[in-house]
């Protein structure tokens, strides 16, 4: 099923009147979950509400067009539609306790606790680089009537905000996620090392 973002690159691709984008993008902005797509979308619609550009019938593809706002969605778009994989960090921890789920990220020290939805959308995640495709239809198992596409946008906001958090990391490809990674270690904490080991600058006048 293609998601709003693939609806509104074939729009704006396609040749057809003004009147007829206005139809094909108010649909979309309707019926799409993502803020900020929206907000592109409202800078599109009002543009296309001028009626120097409504009257005209020629059909045209709007993604020639060198408006900022035409631009800026293409450009939204464009990057949502990338493929993007989700795993978790290596020193991050899941569990299932009840009725909730628990993350704790063992670098930051930092942990989160979530209840229903979100406890989902946690349970399906794993140490294997996953697609935003895959862990959507993976999480739809635990909600009844619901397909991926239901979800996706919030499944998304729900990564992206656990990859800025560092408790996982996200790139295009299985090795760009590795490359990604960070974790901690004995090795690295001053603290944890021998005297020996220690540096000695600084002593005696070096």
């Amino acid at each position: 099923m293609k998601t709003d973002y693939n609806k509104v690159f074939d729009s704006l691709c396609k040749s057809k009147s003004v009147k007829a984008h206005f139809n094909a993008l108010n649909k979309i902005y309707l019926s799409t979950t993502d803020n900020k797509l929206k907000n592109f979308l409202n800078a599109a619609l009002s543009n296309l509400l001028d009626p120097k550009y409504l009257k005209n019938s020629t059909p045209i593809p709007l993604s020639k067009s060198s408006l900022r706002c035409f631009v800026d969605l293409l450009e939204y778009c464009k990057a949502k539609n990338k493929t993007m994989y989700y795993r978790q960090s290596r020193d991050t921890f899941i569990r299932s306790i009840g009725e909730y789920g628990y993350i704790k990220s063992q670098l930051t020290k930092h942990d989160r606790t979530y209840t229903q939805e979100s406890q989902a959308f946690l349970e399906v995640l794993s140490r294997e680089p996953q697609s935003l495709e895959e862990l959507s239809i993976k999480a739809c198992e635990y909600f009844e009537d619901v397909i991926p596409a239901d979800i996706q946008n919030d499944m998304r906001e729900f990564l992206d905000s656990l990859v800025a958090d560092r408790y996982l990391v996200s790139g295009e490809t299985a090795e760009e996620c590795a490359a990604k990674d960070t974790y901690f270690s004995y090795a690295e904490n001053p603290k944890t090392l021998e005297p020996s080991q220690q540096s000695v600058e600084g002593v005696g006048g070096v």
